[in-house]
């Protein structure tokens, strides 16, 4: 799937940031928002209010989702920064608690925010006496991006051991990977595929540290080898034609072969991508810069901004939908950055405690967090879900700050390869 020729490290900025990483990250971000935008099928017929997916079944819809399902090209992107970032930090004496503390803290702290936020409007409504179904669905819709949420805080907690393995057999370490992640989509017991929400996306991941290393070099053939794998997953498999909710509730291996085409076209065109990215490094910076605010609080937009154009929206897929389209996603796009220009402070984070960080309060703030963000996919916003799951979301972030109990023997060496 990859090609391992040592190949100097990408260039960087002054910074240490990679411009090319910092632009993919970022227009990957504008695209998700848009994406769930253009999704949203909310208006009123005879039946009331009506809240659906506008392009659930769509065939055509599905076939483009093989460019637009932007999410493995974003992990890889995620895996290179957080070598880069987790290097640096072991290079100045940084441990793994160390690098997982600021992880959780860096995450869960505008989540929790955020989800505590939802949590009191939905709890408005059912005061005013909005439906009961009505608020479950509206908690369901702002919920469901929010697995990406627990994913990447698990993945980038994993960083300093995963690193560590490829440092010392890089190639195995992908394969098992790739090979825990293949097994899982040839067991057909119900449920069981969703193991790969860390079995698909730790492959992405690792292949990001690749990326980072200068060892994946640009091969169009390895790309449309990779659409062709897709296409015979679809064809003989079985496997659905959609990669933005067929193969990723759950996950299956057609994304790591996403990933793999979509990675090894943008290398081939670096040169072209790097020229764009110190062009727009100004905008990139700026929403790079509030871009887990964006991620947050993109669906509470797209809800509120549904709800006041809900009096005039017509039915998905008509003509008067695609009219209007354009004005939807540039209002939920500026709605959205206003919003997070405004929130942005949440994203600075708190001092950083004086204390040293210890492995098995970090470790145990991480499960905290991530299990707060998968109680509200599992139990939705509404009702106790979400006040336990913000609190679970709040609570990780103290643990990690406050928690005193160290476990020696679980951390390695801050320059161990183990």
């Amino acid at each position: 799937m990859t090609s391992t020729l040592a190949l100097p490290a990408p260039p960087a900025s002054v910074s240490g940031r990679d411009p090319v990483v910092d632009l993919v990250r970022s227009v990957a971000l504008v695209i998700v928002v848009l994406l769930h935008a253009v999704m949203a099928g909310v208006w009123i017929d005879d039946g009331g209010i009506r809240i659906v997916n506008a392009f659930e079944d769509h065939a055509g819809f599905a076939a483009v989702t093989w460019v637009l399902q932007i999410m493995p090209l974003f992990f890889i992107a995620g895996g290179f920064t957080a070598l880069t970032q987790w290097r640096r930090m072991r290079a100045a004496g940084g441990t793994p608690a160390d690098f997982v503390r600021s992880r959780v803290e860096r995450l869960a702290l505008p989540a929790a925010v955020a989800v505590g936020s939802v949590v009191l409007a939905l709890a408005a409504l059912t005061v005013l006496g909005t439906p009961e179904e009505l608020v479950r669905e509206i908690g369901y819709r702002i919920g469901q991006p929010l697995w990406f949420l627990a994913v990447f805080l698990l993945a980038s907690c994993l960083v300093p051991w995963l690193a560590a393995l490829h440092e010392r057999a890089p190639r195995l370490t992908l394969g098992v990977l790739v090979g825990a992640a293949v097994a899982v989509d040839l067991v057909p017991l119900p449920g069981f595929g969703f193991f790969n929400l860390a079995f698909v996306w730790l492959v992405l991941q690792q292949l990001g540290f690749f990326w980072r290393e200068g060892r994946i070099r640009g091969r169009l053939s390895v790309a449309l080898g990779a659409y062709a794998g897709i296409g015979l997953l679809v064809g003989v498999a079985g496997y659905p034609l959609d990669m933005l909710v067929g193969n990723n509730n759950p996950p299956t291996v057609a994304l790591i072969l996403l990933g793999v085409a979509h990675l090894h076209l943008l290398v081939l065109a670096d040169g072209v991508v790097r020229r764009a990215a110190v062009r727009f490094a100004r905008p990139v910076g700026w929403i790079g810069a509030r871009a887990l605010t964006v991620y947050l609080w993109h669906m509470p937009v797209v809800v509120v901004l549904a709800a006041v154009t809900l009096g005039f929206a017509a039915a998905p897929l008509t003509a008067s939908w695609w009219v209007s389209r354009p004005v939807w996603l540039v209002a939920v796009l500026v709605v959205t950055l206003v919003v997070a220009d405004r929130l942005r402070v949440l994203e600075r984070g708190l001092p950083s405690p004086a204390r040293p960080a210890s492995l098995a309060p970090a470790l145990a703030g991480a499960v905290l967090a991530t299990g707060g963000v998968v109680l509200l996919l599992v139990g939705g916003f509404a009702g106790e879900s979400g006040v336990v799951a913000a609190a679970m979301l709040a609570g990780g972030v103290w643990v990690v700050r406050e928690g005193r109990v160290g476990v020696g023997f679980l951390s390695p060496p801050a320059h161990s390869s183990l």
